[in-house]
């Protein structure tokens, strides 16, 4: 019974994308194959590609990365840019802000000098849903590292979007794709069972 909810709540979740990108003016078909399911860590939910790019839900499975998006034309080990998205749980106890904070913490642990830099929050209204993104930006030029994390406060999870440039450049060139990828994220489920 829970696999029909489940598989029924999908088909709405997908149909209402669907209507909700063809109003914005792209294909029904582009969208079927631009969008992924992500799920994992007591939670799962959709996102879509941005204009211009491609989905690749291959190429990041050996990293644990179900799904990464990069621009259209490049392939995985030549671009530049990419954004991926995986999903965290809590800690025992642990509140959205600690959990902001240990990441954080953990940034500067494994990259000494990076910049932590709180940037304005993302806001996501899909199917009735409306969620807000913490946003944090990660620079350190001396390691070539400029991310742009979207972290999205779910009851057992926290989806995270992850905007990954080799150069500043390609992080500002790019970061515009990123929120429309944040913003493009829907909620499907906190109990996802996956069966082999």
């Amino acid at each position: 019974m829970k696999n029909i909810i489940a598989t029924v709540a999908l088909i709405v979740v997908i149909s209402v994308l669907i209507a909700y990108w063809t109003k914005k003016g792209r294909d029904s078909q582009e969208l079927i194959q631009s969008s992924g399911l992500i799920y994992g860590a007591d939670v799962g939910y959709l996102l879509t590609a941005p204009e211009g790019w491609h989905m690749d839900n291959k190429s990041g499975n050996p990293m644990g990365l179900p799904v990464i998006f990069y621009p259209q034309g490049q392939t995985l080990e030549s671009t530049k840019t990419t954004i991926y998205s995986v999903a965290a749980k809590y800690s025992r106890g642990e509140s959205f802000a600690d959990f902001l904070k240990r990441d954080a913490d953990a940034f500067k642990k494994q990259y000494p000098g990076i910049s932590v830099i709180e940037v304005e929050e993302i806001h996501i209204s899909n199917n009735d849903q409306i969620r807000t993104a913490a946003v944090r930006n990660f620079f350190n030029e001396r390691d070539s590292r400029y991310e742009a994390v979207a972290y999205i406060d779910e009851a057992k999870a926290v989806p995270i979007v992850v905007l990954n440039s080799k150069s500043k450049k390609d992080f500002e060139d790019t970061v515009s794709a990123f929120r429309d990828v944040v913003k493009s994220y829907v909620f499907v489920a906190d109990h996802v069972d996956v069966e082999n």
